[in-house]
């Protein structure tokens, strides 16, 4: 992962610069050209490292296809964290733009605090708490598997993960409806997300062994 940090504001320039300017040694997945503030701020709503990794490997892939072009980056981040932008390859003598929308950004940095009107919450990335625990386990226990698996689990659309969410309230439940139990059962073969990545979920004394084939599938 290559990502250049500069104290100047470069928006408008940093897609027409896939190479972050690198004139030896160029990333062969693309450098994210980024103003130091703007670092900040990605660092600051993106705080599990599953969630900056994944977004800075998407941000140096549209340089490298030099689609979307991005003029800022906090619109950059609310794409991706609304549906999870990704590099679109311009067709020849076509220029494809970024659509601004990061009013949820600006509503959470902007606020003033007063009486009556609570603080918004943080923009999220809509992955589920637990998903990115089991990321942090893997970083310590499979560090090996831990990009691919990182990658793959954020390019799920937050929407998607309403089957996880739904099975791990059904796992929970000791003294579930019968619908649940199913749920539970079905939930402990494996739902898959995308071909890239089926999550089980299974109690917490389920010493059973996991699935783990070398397709980024894994628990």
């Amino acid at each position: 992962m290559s990502v250049i940090v500069n104290l100047d504001r470069v928006d408008p320039f940093a897609t027409h610069l896939p190479d972050g300017g690198k004139r030896h040694a160029e990333p062969p997945d693309g450098t994210w050209l980024v103003t130091l503030a703007d670092l900040v701020m990605v660092a600051d709503i993106l705080r599990p490292p599953a969630e900056f990794y994944a977004y800075a490997c998407t941000r140096g892939a549209i340089a490298k296809a030099s689609g979307p072009q991005v003029f800022v980056e906090a619109d950059a981040l609310a794409a991706w964290l609304d549906h999870r932008i990704q590099p679109v390859q311009p067709a020849p003598q076509e220029i494809v733009f970024l659509a601004t929308g990061n009013e949820a950004l600006n509503d959470y940095y902007t606020h003033v605090a007063a009486p009556g009107y609570p603080a918004p919450a943080p923009p999220a990335s809509g992955v589920l708490p637990e998903v990115l625990y089991a990321l942090d386990l893997v970083h310590r226990e499979r560090p090996q598997h831990w990009s691919d698996l990182a990658i793959a689990a954020l390019a799920v659309p937050p929407d998607d993960w309403r089957s996880v969410r739904t099975a791990l309230r059904a796992a929970r439940s000791a003294t579930g409806t019968r619908r649940e139990r199913k749920r539970a059962r079905r939930a402990a073969d494996g739902i898959r997300l995308s071909p890239r990545l089926t999550v089980y979920v299974r109690p917490a004394d389920d010493e059973s062994p996991t699935p783990c084939p070398w397709d980024r599938t894994c628990s």
